[in-house]
């Protein structure tokens, strides 16, 4: 019965539904990482650290040396990833698939 009741619900979302659905993350994950990337490639503490100028520190300490090469590193990352997307022919849901791995792994990693 489930799996007549979701082909039944399948059957009905428009396929406009679903186009502008991947649109919308698509564009919010640019932003996200591109933002990400940016701010903590050029300076993490300023933009998250304790007296960030975004009023929302990640950080409650300064960082040392080891945590800010690591903030440098994962903004380069980001920023990478967003490049590649924005600018280097990475298909689209090449780019969706990443950035849901992303969540999902940040998010096991969180409950452990």
């Amino acid at each position: 019965r489930i799996d007549r009741a979701v082909k039944a619900a399948r059957q009905y979302t428009p396929k406009i539904k679903k186009d502008l659905n991947a649109k919308m993350y698509d564009l919010a994950m640019t932003i996200y990482f591109g933002m990400y990337g940016a701010t903590m490639t050029t300076n993490s503490e300023l933009f998250w650290g304790p007296d960030s100028i975004m009023m929302l520190p990640y950080m409650s300490s300064a960082a040392d040396a080891q945590s800010a090469f690591f903030q440098r590193m994962t903004g380069l990352g980001f920023a990478i990833m967003s490049l590649g997307y924005a600018k280097c022919g990475v298909s689209k849901d090449a780019w969706i698939k990443q950035t849901m791995l992303f969540h999902v792994g940040t998010c096991v990693e969180l409950n452990h």
